[in-house]
């Protein structure tokens, strides 16, 4: 979020996150997105009724009591409330848990797009696509006739498509030239996903797209290792603010995303002349290889899920 660790206080950080979250977490029936965080605390450990307010409302995070003595029984109530709370999208965020394990930091982000706009035509079509491996795959992909935010970047060697969903939220589908995809990953920036909002119009175009739902999750020890913060999974840990009376350290912190393109019944798309009428001044993009993809909250200028697809039907 281009935060100044150096000059901003703490406590503005931290409003900085409340604030983004309250409007992540605003109801809104068009938007199909979820959010979710818990601290899960072994059971025997009290824990600071101050520091559960604070991340309740800071955080929208809840503090929630487990016995971690019953590993097996533990990891089934996070993955059961993690399932209940992302209605579904979210399943099996925690495959192991260390055996010694007192605290488990969980969360997750769920998005499943309607995308807004109206096309002149569109079929479903069992059509190729080509894995990194040069394997080829069939996959249920739609062709669409019509006008679409689409740009052909010569600095990253790309097609990029800008869909627009409800609730704010823009998507980039940006699809490489053959063999540049790590040159896309390379130069891509902030600044670069910026002049392109600014200078992408809409244009006459027939394109074919697959349709997809992805998902990952990350260690986030792993992610905050990277980032030098290695203290709170060590003895060194200091959770004395939050635990009373036990010198404890964080054992688990992960996060898992799922990301769906579109809400509707595809299989129902039927338009048998689209084939005999293709657009005549506008060109023919497939989406047929690896692609990247990004959202953005437009309200925020602020990327919040990026990913890249290889493969459409892996979720």
């Amino acid at each position: 979020m281009g935060f100044d660790l150096m000059k901003m206080p703490e406590t503005k950080i931290h409003k900085c996150f409340q604030h983004l979250i309250h409007t992540f977490l605003q109801p809104n029936h068009q938007l199909h997105m979820t959010i979710g965080s818990s601290l899960f605390v072994h059971k025997n450990l009290k824990v600071e009724s101050k520091f559960k307010k604070a991340a309740m409302e800071l955080y929208n995070s809840e503090t929630i009591p487990i016995n971690f003595k019953d590993i097996q029984a533990a990891k089934t109530q996070i993955n059961k409330h993690v399932m209940k709370g992302s209605y579904g999208h979210v399943l099996k965020v925690v495959g192991d848990l260390p055996i010694d394990t007192v605290l488990a930091l969980v969360n997750f982000i769920s998005f499943d797009g309607v995308q807004i706009g109206e096309f002149e035509a569109e079929r479903l079509d069992k059509l190729e696509f080509q894995l990194d491996t040069g394997k080829v795959v069939t996959v249920p992909m739609v062709k669409r006739q019509g006008k679409f935010y689409l740009l052909k970047d010569n600095t990253l060697s790309s097609w990029v498509l800008m869909q627009p969903y409800v609730g704010n939220i823009m998507a980039f589908f940006i699809l490489p030239d053959v063999g540049k995809m790590e040159e896309l990953i390379q130069n891509l920036s902030h600044e670069c996903l910026n002049s392109i909002h600014k200078r992408i119009k809409t244009r006459s175009s027939n394109l074919s797209f697959p349709k997809f739902t992805i998902s990952t999750t990350y260690d986030l020890k792993k992610v905050m290792n990277t980032l030098g913060i290695t203290q709170i999974f060590s003895n060194r840990a200091d959770f004395s603010k939050a635990i009373r009376d036990e010198h404890v350290k964080l054992s688990k912190a992960m996060h898992k995303a799922v990301l769906g393109v579109e809400d509707k019944q595809w299989e129902e798309l039927d338009f048998p002349d689209l084939h005999k009428n293709l657009l005549p001044d506008g060109p023919s993009v497939e989406f047929n290889r690896s692609f990247l993809v990004i959202l953005k909250d437009i309200t925020f200028n602020l990327p919040f899920l990026m990913g890249k697809i290889k493969d459409p039907k892996t979720k």
